[in-house]
């Protein structure tokens, strides 16, 4: 049987190709080209049928009832999935090729999270509404990225009532090898995929170095396929705790030991204010650095007293991972708005790593907003990210992507005189 080549990774392209891309956790995602800007992901489809491709994707994976809640005036799903299925087959009959159409049935809601899918019913009936729009259209219904056995078999199996070839694709990405988001085995999965007598089994938005083990689980099947997308596995990350802005707290480092140790994390933490290590190999052995909170003068201080600034410069440009909380969010920037000193706010030169001004505590602490207001209209800055508490702000590439919310309200933003 010829192997067949599916297409690339559509957020990932749009992404490369300078798209506005809002996160799939809080907004839209992909939906947002979809409903801004559909030219793109159509050429999208007609770059990966020039490439190879055998298969290529409809694009409402992230156009369902649920997440498209977040957008109130954003179109149906029904007419979103038909959009899509028309981006395709434009796509097709531009390149003059017999390319086929895999019709995408989606998480109902966000990925990774199994816990947040929907009753039966309610999944049935998104799945039917779909299964009826891509009838006789597509070439193959996907069940993309299944988080758990619940929601994937609901989909396969409403879906072998639209389409004679039906594929079942699970993800195991997460910290734990060969297993769901949802913690079942990649290999029960596939056990219960089997019954349902479908085409094809896949696994896709898994770690690359990780698809051989879920290749072996999937020999099971007749036919198989692996879309190795997503980024490397590791298994005992390491992560070094830098707690200076306390003055080493002990309690602090502590913390840090019951939390990431309870994670299966190799951790580690450096002193200052006892007997210092070799800082510069035990940095450069690290996957993370996480840095907490405090006085962020007086941390930078010490940190360019023993040289450490250039060193975690350079762990920064060997792509280790700069993570912290306040002190250890604004130290990363060009400069930070800090309460380092006891009566007053103040704009305090950081690392420079990132460019920009960054402000933590924006809704915690009652004078960050108004400070941050008199800056802006004094023209002491131009703009500033605000990020509010119980919220983490995730840059790539030195930008902002993504804001990752630990409930419904907080937020991170980006503040000027403009908005």
């Amino acid at each position: 049987m010829k192997p067949l080549i599916l297409d690339s990774a559509l957020g990932t392209e749009l992404e490369n190709r300078g798209e506005y891309l809002p996160s799939f956790k809080t907004s839209i995602w992909s939906a947002y080209s979809l409903i801004h800007n559909p030219e793109i992901i159509k050429q999208i489809h007609i770059d990966n049928i020039e490439a190879g491709a055998d298969v290529i994707t409809t694009s409402n994976y992230q156009a369902t009832p649920e997440l498209l809640k977040r957008e109130p005036t954003a179109p149906s799903y029904e007419d979103l999935a038909k959009k899509a299925l028309e981006l395709c087959q434009e796509a097709i009959a531009y390149t003059a090729t017999d390319t086929k159409i895999a019709g995408c049935f989606p998480p109902i809601h966000v990925t990774f999270r199994p816990d947040l899918s929907s009753k039966e019913k309610k999944l049935r009936k998104f799945y039917s509404t779909l299964g009826s729009i891509y009838k006789d259209h597509v070439d193959v219904i996907i069940c993309e990225t299944m988080s758990s056995i619940y929601e994937g078999i609901i989909a396969a199996s409403t879906a072998k009532d639209y389409s004679d070839k039906v594929w079942l694709s699970w993800t195991t990405r997460g910290n734990k090898l060969n297993r769901l988001p949802s913690t079942e085995l990649l290999e029960l999965a596939i056990t219960e995929g089997l019954k349902l007598d479908i085409d094809c089994q896949l696994v896709n938005c898994v770690h690359a170095d990780t698809a051989t083990l879920a290749i072996e689980k999937l020999l099971k099947e007749k036919s198989f396929g692996i879309y190795a997308n997503s980024s490397v596995y590791k298994k005992n990350p390491k992560i070094c705790f830098i707690p200076t802005a306390t003055g080493d707290d002990a309690s602090y480092i502590e913390n840090f030991y019951k939390a990431f140790n309870s994670l299966e994390c190799i951790t580690s933490h450096i002193d200052f204010f006892k007997r210092t290590i070799d800082l510069k190999p035990h940095i450069l052995d690290q996957d993370i650095i996480y840095v907490g909170g405090g006085n962020t003068k007086s941390m930078l201080a010490v940190w360019r007293e023993w040289g450490l600034d250039s060193i975690l410069k350079e762990a920064y440009e060997n792509n280790i991972i700069m993570s912290g909380v306040s002190a250890g969010a604004i130290c990363w920037f060009e400069k930070g708005i800090t309460d380092s000193y006891r009566d007053s706010q103040a704009i305090l030169p950081c690392l420079g790593f990132v460019k920009g001004i960054c402000c933590p505590h924006y809704d915690e602490e009652p004078e960050r907003i108004p400070y941050v207001s008199k800056s802006l209209k004094e023209n002491k800055i131009d703009e500033c990210i605000a990020i509010e508490g119980y919220c983490a702000l995730h840059l790539i590439n030195d930008k902002p992507k993504y804001s990752v919310s630990f409930n419904k309200e907080n937020n991170a933003h980006h503040v000027s005189c403009k908005n």
